[in-house]
This record gives structure tokens, sequence and C-alpha cells, in this order.
């Protein structure tokens, strides 16, 4: 039986591609036009593109590309952005690797996770999730899961990462953290780590922060790390800088990140404890 352009807003659990429950097919319902917000529209194949635009956005690989066109970004911040794009697919094949990585994150994963409480009532949303450091642990625990990169190289990585059982409720996506694919108050949880830290420009960081608190419903839990400004370390961990000469970071105060997230969640904690990264956990207003 074949079917026309749908309404990708069905129940959970049910889709328009089989007769009986398509948990992937249900997250369709999370994703929106990058450009205007629209719902997006799916058809019989699986192509999902916006009514209102008219664009098509393909899938490659099992991986939906709804990068923006219309971001609002000026020449410095847009050129930024595709260097670090092409430097993060470069090095996608080897950034499990690094040692600082592995050396940290039987820390950092478990605190940053813990104070989420996720489980299989939850809808997550993770921005910025590479190569799936975070992806494969939030997938084992909850019920579906939004996954965003603007790397297509690291999402690719991460696909070959998840079962078959993650697979089935895990929805992969190229995008931009500053004009998020998502539906408005779609997430019940929202986790972003070491990613706001490499958008090149505050106005960038704080459409990034705007974009989560947007995707979130109220009441929604956020767990968010960046990198820790120490200034009597700055001879050591500059303020700003280039890793590999392409990848920007700027590194946060306890106090200026309190300040930015304040704008959409209430701040419950920031923690200094993992060395070089402070992780905040709060809720969306």
């Amino acid at each position: 039986m074949s079917h026309g352009p749908v309404d990708a807003s069905y129940p959970p659990g049910t889709g328009p591609f089989t007769d009986g429950p398509s948990p992937l097919t249900a997250l369709f319902a999370a994703l929106a036009c990058p450009d205007d917000q629209s719902p997006v529209v799916v058809d019989s194949t699986q192509q999902v593109h916006c009514p209102q635009c008219g664009r098509v956005f393909p899938r490659i690989e099992g991986i939906f590309s709804m990068l923006p066109i219309h971001a609002e970004w000026d020449a410095a911040e847009a050129a930024d952005t595709a260097a670090e794009r092409s430097q993060r697919d470069e090095e996608a094949q080897r950034y499990d690797s690094l040692f600082g990585l592995r050396l940290l994150s039987p820390f950092e994963i478990p605190a940053t996770l813990r104070p989420l409480r996720i489980d299989t009532s939850h809808r997550v949303l993770e921005v910025g999730c590479g190569t799936g450091r975070f992806t494969v642990p939030v997938a084992e625990r909850c019920g579906e899961l939004l996954a965003v990169d603007h790397s297509l190289e690291s999402l690719r990585v991460l696909c070959r990462k998840l079962s078959d059982s993650a697979s089935s409720k895990v929805l992969l996506v190229q995008g931009d953290a500053t004009c998020l694919p998502v539906r408005q108050g779609w997430a019940t949880h929202a986790l972003s780590c070491q990613m706001l830290e490499h958008l090149p420009s505050a106005g960038m960081r704080a459409r990034a922060v705007a974009e989560l608190g947007r995707c979130l419903r109220p009441g929604g839990r956020l767990a968010l790390s960046g990198y820790w400004y120490v200034p009597a370390l700055r001879w050591l961990l500059p303020r700003e800088g280039k890793h590999s000469g392409t990848l920007f970071f700027h590194r946060f105060t306890q106090s200026e990140l309190q300040r930015l997230l304040e704008t959409h969640f209430v701040v419950e904690r920031i923690s200094r404890r993992l060395i070089y990264i402070l992780l905040a956990h709060g809720r969306r207003r």
C-alpha cells in the first residue's frame, strides 16, 4: 500500500510506513525546518520536506541533513563555522582516540547524566553529539533521542556505534546549534557537552542557548558543559584561541556561563569538579 505526504506529527509509536508500531518513524514528529520552524512533512519514501519553504532534506546513510540556509551569521561567523565543520569531518575517525577524552569520560559521563534522571518515558535532544560519547549511554536509558551535530562524518561514526535496539529510537540529524531543526517544546531533556565553547561569537552562543530553551518544554531538564577559564592559568589555558589552527574555542568563567544560561533556564548548579570544564544542570523556565 502506498502513502502520499503526511504530517510528521502522528502519535508516538506509530508511523505512515508500516502497518504496526514504528518507534523510529515516530521521531519524525520532532523535526522542523531550520529556516522557518514549520513542521516537516514526510512522504512514503521517508523523504522529509518543508511545506512552507519547499526545501527537501536529503537522507544520507540514514542521517537527515538539515543545515540552515538562512542562518543569521555574519561573514566571519559563517567562515569559522564552515572551517570547523570541515575539520570535524576530517578528524571524526580518530576523535575517540584522543587521550584527554578517554581519561575524562569515565568521570564526566556519569556526572553529566546522573542529575538528569533519564528514563524510558523521556524525549532527549542532544546538541553537538559528535561521535557519540554521550549518545550511546543516553540511548540505553531514554524513550526517544534526537542527536544533532553539524559534522556529517562524526554522525557516520556514531551511526556505526548504535546497537539495533538503540537505532530504533535514535534519529541522527546534521544540523546547526543556532538554528535547530526541532519543534518547539518537543524535548523533555536536553544535553549539550563541550559544544557551546566552539561557537565563534557571543551572539552565536546566545542563539544556541535560546534554541535549547525553545526545544525544551517548560520545566524540562538541561545538562550543559563548556571549557572553564581560570585567570591564574591563562598562560596555559588562554581565554580564546583555535585548536589545530581551525577549531575556535572560548573558555567561560563560572559567572559568565551562569548569566548566559539564566536567560532561559533556572540554573541549579555549576560544578568545577571536572578540572577543565564547567558542568551546569538546570531546568527550562
